[in-house]
């Protein structure tokens, strides 16, 4: 893991499958010093954004509908794990009224998802009307042009689709029906090939629908695409959750939940559903007595016996707020000399031992998933031939979040020496290279 954090970090339709290419299946920190009134919750990362599912205000000069946009940076220095001098017992706002079991809550402001605001995926009606500062128009009508006729003219597609966010492909795809009469996937997937036609497929479904499509491609033929269903399922928001469920069934008229359960067995399916639920404390308030607490039971669950309780690590990495797991990622190695990431490595195997990682790697470091997300897309690449599904997904996936990304591209330079779009070209061809070299931008 290289040492240096980015300065720009935040914790983010059934088509038939592109064609075989590549083989497809320290530690520091603490909480700031007390500020007027209250006390600061864990650091966030370097330079970091506004949490996920916080908008920024309209009149911020970084304003986008689409995306949340960097605060005021953090504190250069921060003091050892424990609480800030005077502290009474905890950190954060004061915990919110717990959610009725089994329900959800109440979303406030845009929906979000991802790290950004998005528009309402099925089964919401579609939105109407035009959006503010984009000619929806002139964009279907370059794209009809480009796709117009004998031959495709690649370079027009990509320089009017890649650099478009969430709600201009939402307003570009109702309108390039509007005008044609027929619907824009459709017809990529006729006019293109490939993993350009995939990589087109990927951004044009948008942020939910395109999760939404990855989990059904990993749940349908033989055998399970274990990394899909860790990188979309877990880690997730209780709102996110929700809205992929709902738009999981409106689009196959299957219950994701069981779908998914369908695909696993034993305990790995217990960790799944359990995520599933959307149950997950969301509070930002950190209780360092829970946190110590959650040590001691991580460490008598696995390294402290013979054999393991898998069911309480689970419910542990599952359950907890991202403020609490980043507070439990600084503690526990305190604690044993080990980060939360060994820890687990050395009791699981297998894609159960891969899906807490996920989980775990994300708490640790800047403590928002960057440097675990620069080391799984620079994992689609390494080795013998590209992993281009693998790629494709990590990176449209990342880019939605412009801030983020841009930190996952400072990170990734500093952690390889070289940056992430010269790495990317140089393992892809064509149009797809041309595509995916736009999304990433310079």
């Amino acid at each position: 893991m290289g040492s240096a954090s980015a300065t720009g970090c935040l914790r983010w339709c059934g088509y038939p499958p592109p064609p075989p290419q590549g083989s497809h299946p320290p530690y520091d920190g603490g909480y700031a010093s007390p500020q007027p009134g209250g006390y600061a919750p864990p650091p966030g990362p370097p330079g970091g954004y506004a949490p996920p599912g916080v908008p920024p205000a309209p009149n911020h000069p970084g304003y986008h509908p689409s995306y949340v946009a960097p605060p005021a940076p953090t504190q250069a220095h921060q003091p050892p794990y424990g609480p800030p001098p005077g502290a009474p017992s905890g950190y954060g706002a004061p915990p919110a009224p717990q959610q009725p079991y089994g329900g959800y809550p109440v979303q406030q402001g845009p929906l979000m998802y991802l790290g950004v605001a998005i528009p309402p995926p099925p089964p919401a009606p579609p939105m109407q009307g035009a959006l503010p500062g984009f000619d929806a128009h002139r964009v279907a009508e370059s794209v009809r042009k480009a796709m117009k006729g004998f031959g495709t003219d690649e370079k027009a597609l990509t320089s009017a689709i890649a650099p478009l966010d969430a709600f201009q492909v939402d307003a570009l795809k109702r309108t390039f029906e509007t005008i044609s009469g027929k619907g824009l996937i459709k017809t990529i997937e006729k006019e293109t090939s490939s993993w350009y036609e995939h990589s087109l497929r990927a951004k044009l479904l948008g942020p939910v629908l395109f999760d939404c499509w990855l989990l059904h491609r990993a749940s349908s033929g033989a055998g399970t695409h274990e990394d899909i269903l860790t990188e979309i399922l877990l880690d997730r928001t209780n709102s996110e959750m929700q809205t992929l469920k709902s738009a999981y069934h409106a689009t196959y008229g299957k219950d994701l939940s069981s779908v998914i359960r369908s695909e696993l067995s034993g305990k790995t399916e217990r960790l799944f559903n359990m995520a599933l639920v959307g149950n997950r404390i969301e509070s930002e308030y950190v209780d360092p007595a829970q946190v110590q607490a959650d040590v001691h039971a991580l460490h008598k669950a696995g390294q402290g016996r013979v054999g393991t309780d898998e069911i309480t690590i689970c419910a542990i990495i599952v359950s907890r707020s991202p403020a609490h797991l980043r507070a439990l990622a600084q503690a526990y190695p305190q604690a044993h000399r080990r980060k939360l990431s060994k820890a687990i490595d050395g009791e699981f195997w297998g894609h159960m031992d891969d899906a807490l990682q996920f989980v775990a790697k994300g708490a640790q470091d800047d403590g928002y998933g960057v440097h675990r997300d620069v080391e799984m897309i620079e994992k689609a690449m390494s080795g013998v031939g590209t992993k281009d599904e693998r790629l494709i997904y990590r990176i449209i996936r990342a880019h939605w979040n412009r801030p983020r990304f841009e930190g996952i591209k400072q990170t990734f330079h500093q952690k390889y020496g070289k940056a992430l779009l010269a790495r990317v070209r140089g393992e892809t061809s064509g149009d797809y290279r041309d595509f995916m070299s736009a999304v990433i931008g310079n």
